[in-house]
């Protein structure tokens, strides 16, 4: 997906237990587009799982429109 200097991506997560959440956004510098967003939360025993959780995010901001 690429982030740079001109296009905004970010991503946060936090850690309770073995709790793990994820928040990302995606936006166009070309565009006057919102700024696309996705979550998901998952229970992660390995970092595997932890990889899965971040794929997914992605998937679904792709899945949104972002390139």
């Amino acid at each position: 997906m690429g982030g740079s200097c001109s296009m905004p991506l970010a991503a946060f997560a936090t850690l309770d237990g073995q709790r793990l959440q994820l928040r990302a956004a995606w936006g166009d510098a070309e565009q006057a587009a919102p700024l696309l967003r996705a979550e998901a939360v998952a229970d992660v025993q390995s970092l595997a799982d932890a990889a899965a959780l971040g794929l997914a995010v992605a998937t679904e901001l792709q899945r949104q429109g972002a390139r």
